[in-house]
């Protein structure tokens, strides 16, 4: 904690806090799509400053340089999720992640212009502090592009935060999540398992525009043709959406899956005629060109929704 500094969460941010925790969020899950959303925009806000500011060479020009890796560490419970993007020096700490609901993307993108930029997603803020409905501890670790100097970021999300010098070999940010004990009320263990964190990325962050790893068991033939466990880093996302992709390239599996995912909730998928749910009558894939494009999925479902809608 040396070199160090104590800073106390104002009194209305620490009833914002209480109140986005419980009651903001319904599924606890999610605080694992904002943390995502928050390391694409940062590799977005690079990628972007580093191209149109070559000479300042703030990082690669290539997009496959670029990645959100996530890593576990069962034994302290530890989960970090982190990125090679943009980076924050000790202000944008204070500003991005003392300020809650300010929005360091929404700043950058007021800056810019072009479509590009209004695509930007994921803000720090309100979507950063969702990570206390599964963690009771945070520390995050950054260096700014540009600067040899790292800092580091810890709080409890209760009444203060810790902010100072810190050191990370790379430009980029780790958020480093101590999760919180089982309860009686949630699992929070499966958020050190690696395929619920995979199941979790393919349902909520599979269009992320960049690649997310994990750290996790492979399976790899041996020379037999035999799967054997191999740990490696695994791609977890498809980073092209269903409805931007030709519909030759996409099985009915696929279409299924983001259907069920997507529209259908667990009590859906448990109710007696899930069998029927789970498969929709027909999807339709809508592409528009000319003056205004775009394109869309259209779903039938196999039976009328009030149909199966029972009362508490």
């Amino acid at each position: 904690m040396e070199n160090r500094k104590t800073i106390r969460f104002e009194t209305e941010t620490v009833h914002l806090l209480n109140m986005m925790i419980h009651s903001v969020y319904t599924n606890k899950e999610v605080f694992l799509r904002e943390l995502i959303s928050n390391a694409s925009d940062a590799i977005d806000r690079r990628y972007m400053t580093a191209m149109a500011h070559p000479e300042k060479k703030l990082g690669p020009l290539k997009r496959e340089a670029y990645a959100i890796r996530l890593t576990l560490n069962k034994k302290e419970r530890l989960l970090a999720v982190s990125d090679n993007g943009i980076g924050m020096d000790e202000e944008d700490l204070r500003t991005c992640l003392g300020t809650v609901a300010f929005s360091g993307s929404g700043v950058f993108r007021a800056a810019q212009s072009g479509k590009e930029a209004a695509e930007l997603i994921g803000q720090f803020g309100i979507g950063f502090y969702s990570l206390f409905m599964a963690a009771d501890h945070v520390r995050v670790v950054t260096r700014k592009a540009g600067t040899e100097q790292a800092y580091v970021f810890e709080s409890d999300g209760l009444e203060s935060y810790t902010v100072g010098p810190g050191t990370r070999a790379d430009v980029g940010t780790d958020v480093i999540l101590h999760i919180r004990e089982d309860d009686g009320n949630d699992t929070y263990d499966r958020y050190l398992r690696e395929y619920p964190l995979y199941k979790l990325v393919r349902k909520y962050s599979d269009y992320i525009r960049w690649p997310i790893l994990l750290y996790m068991p492979v399976p790899i033939p041996d020379k037999d043709g035999n799967p054997q466990e191999k740990w490696g880093w695994q791609l977890l996302n498809s980073m092209v959406p269903l409805w931007r992709r030709k519909q030759s390239d996409v099985t009915a599996e696929e279409y299924n899956a983001f259907y069920r995912e997507q529209f259908l909730s667990p009590r859906d998928l448990e109710a007696e005629n899930s069998s029927v749910l789970k498969t929709p009558l027909a999807v339709v894939p809508v592409v528009m060109e000319g003056r205004t494009e775009f394109r869309a999925l259209l779903y039938i479902p196999s039976c009328a929704w009030a149909a199966y809608d029972t009362k508490e």
